[in-house]
């Protein structure tokens, strides 16, 4: 199976497991997951979404920026308040181990978006747990055009971005040949900053 199949079908199985979730009332809040390392097993805090959006409040006052989460009617997300800035949230867990590439990356998230989801939103927050932490990459519409133009889509219209970062201490999004650099995205904070354009 080649790799790009491997994580359609990965997607489409965690996409399965949280509609499962949210059928059966499950709720994960402190919750926690076992990850199967080569050597041991590792305790990982489970990030459900109100969890996430509280860290990136407190990230984001450190810089000034007041954000509130989103209602429905809004398109979820989060707001950036007195600029009114919608913006995309999009969560991943940490898929290095799983995928066998903890020699070649700390961690690696993997998330999925069409344009029509992107359709409406001034930026965009991808966000990846790894153990206790979560790492944001923050991107205004422009920058991410820029980095979408880099991708083909698959089948069903999906982008998919496989954000990791490198033994070398390096973030990118990095799938089968092509590797685009993200270190200007870590902790871009400042894109949240200012009215809409």
């Amino acid at each position: 199976m080649n790799d790009t199949k491997y994580f359609e079908l990965l997607g489409r199985l965690t996409e399965l497991e949280k509609r499962v979730e949210v059928l059966e009332g499950n709720k994960v809040s402190g919750a926690s997951m076992l990850v199967d390392t080569p050597a041991e097993y590792v305790i990982t805090k489970k990030w459900n979404k109100n969890e996430v959006i509280e860290e990136i409040k407190q990230q984001a006052s450190k810089h000034n920026i007041k954000i509130r989460k989103a209602s429905m009617a809004e398109g979820a997300g989060v707001i950036v308040e007195g600029s009114g800035k919608k913006v995309m949230l999009r969560r991943s867990r940490d898929y290095a181990i799983a995928n066998h590439l903890q020699d070649e990356f700390n961690f690696s998230g993997w998330s999925t978006v069409t344009d029509e989801e992107m359709s409406g939103f001034d930026a965009y927050i991808f966000a990846v747990h790894q153990h206790n932490d979560i790492h944001f990459f923050i991107f205004d519409d422009e920058q991410m055009k820029a980095v979408k133009n880099k991708k083909d889509k698959d089948s069903q219209g999906r982008y998919h971005f496989y954000i990791a970062k490198t033994r070398e201490g390096k973030y990118v999004d990095h799938r089968e040949d092509t590797v685009i650099p993200l270190d200007n995205f870590h902790n871009n904070w400042e894109v949240l900053k200012g009215g809409i354009e």
